[in-house]
């Protein structure tokens, strides 16, 4: 059965090239969707960054996972690993840094929820997790606010 238009409106032709022109726009909607998903880090791509250029941190080598069996122990005086990449394939570690060393951050990547979760990008090179820097120096005084809730459950 076809259909037949009054004389002014389209003809088949016309009407398949529309046709033809709203199934290219849903597709390029669609693959718009997937590519914006995808560079937010949530389809298993790189994961999102975020610029953090000249944020200062410290290396903490105390334990402040709440539910670990070293709580508020200096579990790395020297020693704290600074991988060549982020977690999940860290590349090797690049070189070591001591408790306190000051690093200027210039990056950050969150590649799994929970702590040990964000990556910090260090200037000069190598990443570390968020288990081993903190904003300012860690020390027994400050380590309940500096502190990762449950660590095996995944909550800061």
């Amino acid at each position: 059965m076809s259909q037949t238009f009054p004389p002014d409106g389209p003809t088949e032709s016309e009407s398949r090239a529309g046709a033809k022109v709203m199934v290219f726009l849903i597709l390029a909607v669609f693959f718009g969707c997937i590519i914006a998903y995808h560079s937010l880090g949530r389809g298993g791509s790189r994961p999102a960054a975020r610029d953090t250029s000249g944020l200062v941190m410290y290396f903490c080598g105390i334990d402040r996972c709440r539910d670990s069996g070293e709580y508020g122990e200096l579990v790395f005086r020297t020693g704290i690993s600074v991988w060549n990449a982020p977690a999940p394939n860290r590349g090797g570690v690049r070189r070591t840094a001591k408790h306190h060393d000051k690093a200027e951050v210039t990056d950050q990547r969150r590649v799994s929820s929970g702590p040990g979760g964000l990556w910090y990008e260090l200037k000069g090179g190598g990443w570390v997790s968020d288990y081993w820097l903190t904003a300012k120096p860690c020390t027994n005084d400050n380590l309940a606010e500096i502190s990762f809730a449950d660590c095996l459950a995944g909550k800061y």
